[in-house]
Parts: structure tokens; C-alpha cells; sequence
């Protein structure tokens, strides 16, 4: 059976930020993307749902042998085994059936439930939940807005005054919270900020090398953001190595 692949899909996740413009990280609106993409999506899975067409019973029929029918209860939860017939005849073929029209009570919950059985997302993921290309804290350091972890912290340290005032808007947030997701997403986000501001403590602390030719500076760039990325005892050794 096909499933969703978020790869195939143009997604842009929207940026979670502090008054400060901070950034917390990606979140993706799954339940806009289906409302937005609904048409496309039930082409991407060949779903034929002809709301508002009346139907031949071999038609209906027809319908009723896609995969998603056969192996969910969409039809009798969804009450398409009880759709009034708009034309009566003695022979079955003739007899015309009427399907749901899109705005009818029932549709939201037929497009739920098959969308549910594709595997496509529902609710609001954020960055701890989300696959790893959709992140915010990969985009920017795999697609090429930042040169390094070392340079960007170079250019632009991380202020201890600014990680104390971003760390009381997250208290704060998620003291106000009520939803579990969200208050991984604000506790992930503070791990994630005195994360950086370690890194931006230790990079203040490595000395500016300045007669040393482009590819040297490229080497020691790259050596040091392993050194960042690594194990406690790579980065207290790097502290001290000044």
C-alpha cells in the first residue's frame, strides 16, 4: 500500500518565535496542509470521491472497491452505505444513487479517515516531532545559510542577557500551556538555546587567526564544528585551549 512521503510534497514549515525574534524552531500545520492540498492529495492516492454526482449502482459499486473502502469501516461509519437513491427502477443497473456533496455533514470526516488511512499527518508537529529535512536547526546549517556553526558564532554570539530573557519567555510559555506538545516543543527549544549559548561561550574563548591562508582558515573552521558538535570532553578541551 502507498503511503504518504513527505518528500514528495512542497512543505514550508513556519519559524516559532520569541518577542525577541528568537528563534524556537519549525512547526508544520498538518491539518492546513491537508484543507489546502486536499484535491492534490486524493490524486496523489488515486482517490476517486464524486461529490454531489449521482451514480449508477455499478458505479457505486465501483467506488466502493477502492483499497480504502475495503479496508477501513469509512463506509458505514460515514453512513455511504445508507445514500438515497434519486432514481427508482425495477432493473439494478437503472437505479441512480446520490453521493455526498463536499460542504455535507459527513465529508470532513470521510476525507479524515481516508487521508488517517494514508498515513498523511493531522495536528501541529513541531521541531522534536518533525522528520529531519523539515527542521529548522538542519535547514540552517545543511543548506547553506551559515558558513559553519563556528563562524556563525563568531559573527553573531549568543549574549547571556539574551538567553536569560528567551529562556523566562519560555517559562513563562509553557507554565500557560496546557498542551503536552507544546510544552515539549518550549522545553526542547530551551535545551536547544543554552545549547547555543555554551557553544557561543566557547567559540569567544578560540583566537582569531588571522595569517593563515583561506583553505587553513576552511580546515580549522571544519575541525573546530566537529569539535563543537561532539562529546562534552571534545568541547571542555576546546574551552581550554586558548
Amino acid at each position: 500500500m502507498r503511503k504518504f512521503n513527505y518528500e514528495d510534497w512542497n512543505i514550508e514549515p513556519e519559524l516559532e518565535t520569541g518577542n525577541d525574534d528568537f528563534v524556537f524552531g519549525n512547526y508544520v500545520d498538518w491539518d492546513r496542509f491537508r484543507q489546502d492540498e486536499e484535491e492534490n492529495l486524493l490524486a496523489y492516492f488515486d482517490i476517486q470521491l464524486p461529490w454531489g454526482e449521482e451514480l449508477f449502482l455499478s458505479e457505486y459499486f465501483e467506488l466502493l472497491r477502492q483499497e480504502v473502502f475495503q479496508n477501513t469501516s469509512i463506509v458505514e461509519d460515514c453512513d455511504l452505505d445508507k445514500l438515497e437513491i434519486t432514481t427508482q427502477s425495477n432493473i439494478i443497473s437503472e437505479m441512480v444513487i446520490q453521493f455526498p456533496r463536499r460542504k455535507d455533514s459527513k465529508s470532513d470526516e470521510i476525507i479524515s479517515a481516508v487521508f488517517d488511512y494514508y498515513g498523511i499527518p493531522s495536528g501541529t508537529e513541531y521541531e522534536h516531532e518533525l522528520p529531519e529535512k523539515l527542521k529548522y536547526w538542519h535547514n540552517m546549517l545543511e543548506n547553506g545559510y551559515l558558513e559553519s556553526e563556528y563562524e556563525n558564532y563568531r559573527k553573531y554570539p549568543l549574549k547571556f542577557g539574551t538567553y536569560k530573557k528567551t529562556i523566562s519567555e519560555i517559562a513563562l510559555k509553557v507554565s500557560n500551556t496546557s498542551d503536552t506538545l507544546t510544552k515539549k516543543a518550549l522545553i526542547l527549544s530551551s535545551f536547544i538555546i543554552s545549547e547555543s549559548l555554551l557553544k557561543s561561550a566557547i567559540v569567544s574563548k578560540i583566537p582569531k587567526e588571522t595569517a593563515i591562508s583561506k583553505f587553513s582558515k576552511e580546515i580549522l573552521s571544519k575541525e573546530i564544528d566537529n569539535k563543537l558538535r561532539g562529546s562534552v570532553n571534545k568541547r571542555n578541551k576546546l574551552y581550554q585551549f586558548h
